[in-house]
């Protein structure tokens, strides 16, 4: 039977155990460690396609590596989606690889949080500030009607180094108005495929768009659905059906929610198979 002074000893042993592994951390070992991870992974792709659905739309997206100051860096250079196709400077827009090309600069703005836990993986959290001053985040552009980020908290799986969780805070601007708007990406069910690790599901949550919704397109929603009541029942549901995914969105955004989900699914990754259709 353990004595009171054994049990204390050992959950003092504990508690400097855990200690010295929480100051052995730091935001910068997290970060290196993730994009060092990544460059590991990806040292014998040279290209890859995705092909995903978001709302029932399906896109196809092809990205090429260069090599930038001695790191991968994977730009897309195709997206086919609902039948268009947009290449070259005009799919460079996305910043599909912004977080390993700004590594260098998250870092001096991060701070190390401590450990979470998310679905059961166990996972390093940092903080970033600043993020305006950097241009990392969903919806940064010139529009200002874009969602600016500025402030990130990341969870980073402690063993896999994979990005398991992203939340941005930051405020929407409309009509001259800003509002505070928070935007969440889960990363779920990453596979392997030829060596690259890609998340399957990826949801994306922004909360807060009820108030920043621009009043000129809630008044086209209401036009569209009168619209719709007037056509005839077939049509109606064929529009519907179609739009579903949309307008579902629309209605919890403007039923005082003022949240929209989005999931982006995965239907398959090829690795080093060249463009789409041999292009």
């Amino acid at each position: 039977m353990h004595t009171p002074s054994s049990v204390i000893s050992a959950v003092l042993g504990l508690a400097v155990v855990v200690g010295a592994d929480l100051q052995a951390q730091s935001a910068a070992d997290v970060i290196n460690r993730m994009v060092s991870a990544y460059e590991r992974q990806t040292r014998n792709v040279e290209n890859y396609t995705i092909v995903q659905e978001t709302m029932g739309v399906e896109t196809v997206s092809y990205f090429e590596k260069e090599m930038v100051s001695g790191h991968p860096v994977f730009h897309m250079r195709q997206v086919v989606a609902g039948g268009m196709v947009v290449t070259g400077d005009e799919a460079e827009e996305e910043r599909w690889d912004e977080f390993y090309t700004m590594a260098p600069e998250i870092i001096e703005r991060a701070t190390y949080e401590g450990r979470d836990n998310i679905d059961g993986n166990s996972v390093h959290v940092v903080s970033v500030r600043d993020l305006h001053e950097i241009g990392l985040g969903p919806g940064m552009s010139r529009s200002e009607d874009d969602f600016e980020p500025t402030r990130a908290t990341l969870f980073i799986d402690t063993d896999e180094s994979l990005m398991r969780r992203m939340v941005f805070e930051g405020v929407m601007t409309t009509d001259g108005e800003s509002h505070d708007v928070t935007s969440t990406v889960e990363f779920r069910d990453y596979r392997e495929v030829d060596g690259m690790i890609h998340p399957f599901l990826t949801t994306m949550t922004m909360e807060g768009l009820g108030e920043a919704m621009d009043p000129e397109a809630q008044k086209q929603y209401e036009e569209m659905k009168k619209e719709l009541e007037g056509m005839p029942e077939a049509q109606r549901k064929m529009v519907e059906e179609m739009m579903k995914g949309q307008m579902a969105q629309y209605e919890q955004m403007m039923s005082g929610g003022g949240g929209m989900t989005v999931e982006v699914r995965v239907k398959e990754v090829r690795v080093n198979s060249g463009p789409p259709g041999g292009q």
